[in-house]
Order: structure tokens, then C-alpha cells, then sequence
């Protein structure tokens, strides 16, 4: 499957930048639209953005978690993780690549507030 290329331009400066709409969450959520991937690459430099640490620190942090979050998941472990929520596996079935899995995340609502970065607080350096 090949990838999309996408284009950016840049807009020009305005004096007020738009906010985004506050998420949706609960039985009033609708299917997103236009949705936008996050990539592990982007995830990567978020998280540098928001714990001010250097990016291999933040690549090493990010993929064992990742893979730590994959082994509990296909070993059928709920996996309780704030601020995020809990994910829990509610159905899987056999596919090309292996197994699909079906996650029910119940997000906290503290995850979907703008939450200060963590880089903001930390003393370390």
C-alpha cells in the first residue's frame, strides 16, 4: 500500500490564530471526518516538544512503550494508564498480518484537557 504524499503551505501571519473545536467526547461523539493520522515519527516529537528531553532519549522512551503496550494488549490485559485512560480488548480476530484487535479505550477527561507541557515543570536537564 503506498503512502500519500501531502503538501503543507505555509498561510500568512494573522493577528489571531483560530482554535480548534473542543473534542466530542461521550454518546454525543460523532465519526471523525477528515481524520488526521498521527504518526509514530510525530508522536516522537511531541512528546520531545512536551518533556524537553533529547530525541533518542524520547525515540527509546516512546518505542518501549509501544511495544510494552502491544505485548499486554494481545495478552488480553486491560491496561489502565492515566491520564490517558483504560484500553481494553473486546473482540480479535486472524488476519494477513497477524491479529486484529479491537480496543475500547474509556478516556479520561484529563487527557482531553490542555494540560500543561511537561517541560514547563521539570527541573531535570
Amino acid at each position: 500500500m503506498a503512502r500519500k504524499k501531502t503538501t503543507t503551505t505555509e498561510a500568512a501571519p494573522t493577528a489571531v490564530e483560530p482554535q480548534a473545536p473542543a473534542p466530542v467526547v461521550g454518546a454525543e461523539a460523532a465519526p471523525a471526518q477528515g481524520r488526521v493520522t498521527l504518526r509514530k515519527k510525530d508522536f516522537i516529537d511531541l512528546t520531545i516538544a512536551r518533556a524537553g528531553i533529547r530525541k533518542a532519549d524520547a525515540r527509546t522512551a516512546v518505542e518501549a512503550t509501544l511495544v510494552t503496550l502491544a505485548q499486554a494488549l494481545a495478552a488480553g490485559q486491560d491496561v489502565v494508564l492515566p491520564p490517558l485512560g483504560k484500553l481494553r480488548v473486546i473482540r480479535e480476530k486472524p488476519s494477513k498480518q497477524g491479529r486484529t484487535l479491537m480496543v475500547r479505550l474509556v478516556l479520561d477527561e484529563a487527557a482531553t484537557e490542555d494540560a500543561q507541557p511537561l517541560a514547563a515543570t521539570s527541573n531535570q536537564g
